[in-house]
Formats: structure tokens, sequence, C-alpha cells
């Protein structure tokens, strides 16, 4: 989109810093997964929107374990997955709060918050999931999130540890 944003930048080092390590360290253990599972997804959106979160674009889907157009993981492995969220708050509908919900199988399992406008809300995380399990992000039913071409949403994850 040609817009410099040093904040998102700064995540995403980050998060590529974090993988590096975790990746070390997983190689020093001897439990390194043979088949690692990574996916990269973009919502572009049109602005402010509700409920279950899907996705423009995934740019890496190895595996194809993520379903863009409804935005649901199937876990391929009993295994720990670490997750990644980044977006921008911007004010919808007048309302300044934002909560993504961690929906697995069906049921809500955690959530992440922000109350403001202008900034990114970003939040990373590890969840065990069985094999076949189906995970996804969405919205508070009452708390609208945006996204643009200019102002992306990301989610990304990776096989972290297999545990079979």
């Amino acid at each position: 989109n040609g817009r410099t944003d040093k904040g998102v930048a700064n995540i995403y080092v980050d998060s590529i810093a974090l993988t590096n390590l975790l990746d070390l360290f997983l190689a020093r253990s001897g439990n390194y997964p043979k088949q690692k599972k990574v996916f990269n997804a973009i919502r572009f959106g049109e602005g402010c929107f509700l409920g279950d979160i899907s996705y423009d674009h995934a740019p890496t889907n190895i595996g194809y374990a993520l379903n863009v157009d409804t935005g649901v993981f199937v876990a391929p492995f009993t295994a720990t997955y670490f997750f990644t969220f980044s977006g921008y708050s911007q004010e919808c509908d007048g309302n300044n709060n934002k909560e993504i919900q961690q929906i697995q199988n069906g049921v809500q399992t955690g959530y992440f918050y922000h109350y403001g406008n202008n900034h990114h809300l970003t939040h990373q995380w590890m969840v065990e999931l069985r094999a076949g399990d189906e995970y996804k992000l969405r919205t508070n039913e009452n708390w609208p999130f945006y996204s643009t071409s200019s102002d992306t949403l990301v989610f990304t994850g990776q096989l972290v540890y297999l545990n079979e």
C-alpha cells in the first residue's frame, strides 16, 4: 500500500525473531515437527464488520489447514500451535471497544480486548489442539472490528510441538 508503519514492521520483526528462537529451542530439544504447518492470512475488508473473521488472501498456507473463506483452521495433528493476530483498532459505529474471541470447536476458549481507536491490536498465544479440532477468531457480537486495504488484519499460525 506504499505506507510505512514502524509499529507494524516491528510486530513482524518481533514475530520472526520469536519464531526463530522457538525453532532453535525445538531443534535442540529433539521434538521438532517433521511436517510444519504454517499459515499467514490477510483480511483487507471494506471497513467495519462483525462475526466470524474470514480472510481475503493467504500468501502462505502450507498444508491448507486454514480455509480463508470461513476463517476456520482445522488442526491436522494433535499438537501445540502458535498463533498471532494483528489488526487496526478503528472506531466503528461510534464504538471504541474491540474484542477478538478465540473459538475452539464452537466454544469460546479465550479472548483479547482493547479499548480505544487508532492503535494496533496485537496478540500472540499458544494452544493445544487435537487432530480435527476447528479453531477460528470472531469479533464480539456487539463490537465491530475494522479492516481495509490500507489497514489489514493479519492472522498467522504454526505447528510448534507434536503431542502424539
